[in-house]
């Protein structure tokens, strides 16, 4: 049986569509109150549109089922997701705004076109996720792992890293310029054509990836191997 269901918030629409898996009593109290608290929204495709982002309406979800659940065309302004589990999410054309996520488990997801800005993401795993056209700007990452994921061409500019795990990542192409970086391992990564321009990356972490190739060095040279390099 297929369900659809839209709700009115202002000028905040917000549609759940069933897909065989997630709870009726969840997603009728998530429509209702924006609360989520030990439900499950497997399977499930969510969308949250508004016409501002800030229309004082706080979205909050906790120990939280998402597994396999598809969130598209989506605004997400000072939204809280904590302790949930969304192995194989997939998050499309939305923005998260002033946002806090933290104790996710999002290993082997999909990001594509999403626009992570004023965030704090903590305590969480993304590993061997694929991020497609991705932004992560004015974002506090701290004790987070993107292990074997797929940044390519990701912008990650003007970010804090705090004990984060980008090792075996492919980051060609990446925008870290102006970004700082605590405790982050980049062992094995390639950061071939990435923009390290004014971030305080260490020769020792260059040292430890597969490839720095062509990349922007926080002096703003163009790392060429000593011309061995076509840049």
């Amino acid at each position: 049986m297929q369900f659809r269901a839209v709700v009115y918030f202002s000028s905040f629409i917000l549609y759940a569509f069933q897909s065989h898996a997630f709870l009726q009593n969840d997603i009728d109290q998530f429509l209702v109150s924006l609360n989520c608290d030990h439900c499950d929204l497997t399977r499930s495709v969510l969308k949250f549109k508004s016409s501002t982002l800030n229309l004082g309406n706080t979205l909050n979800v906790k120990k939280t089922f998402l597994t396999n659940a598809k969130i598209q065309a989506s605004e997400f302004y000072n939204t809280n997701i904590s302790e949930s589990n969304a192995i194989r999410i997939l998050i499309a054309n939305s923005n998260f705004n002033q946002s806090f996520l933290s104790d996710l488990l999002l290993t082997y997801s999909m990001i594509e076109n999403v626009s992570f800005k004023d965030s704090k993401i903590i305590n969480s795993l993304w590993d061997r996720s694929q991020l497609i056209d991705t932004v992560f700007e004015n974002c506090i990452f701290e004790s987070l792992s993107f292990q074997g994921s797929d940044l390519r061409s990701s912008k990650l500019s003007h970010n804090t890293f705090l004990n984060t795990n980008f090792s075996q990542s492919d980051l060609r192409g990446v925008d870290f310029h102006n970004s700082y970086f605590k405790n982050t391992t980049f062992k094995n990564a390639d950061l071939r054509k990435a923009n390290l321009y004014n971030t305080n990356i260490t020769q020792q972490q260059l040292n430890d990836t597969l490839s720095y190739a062509c990349a922007i060095l926080p002096d703003g040279t163009v790392y060429d191997n000593n011309g061995k390099e076509i840049c």
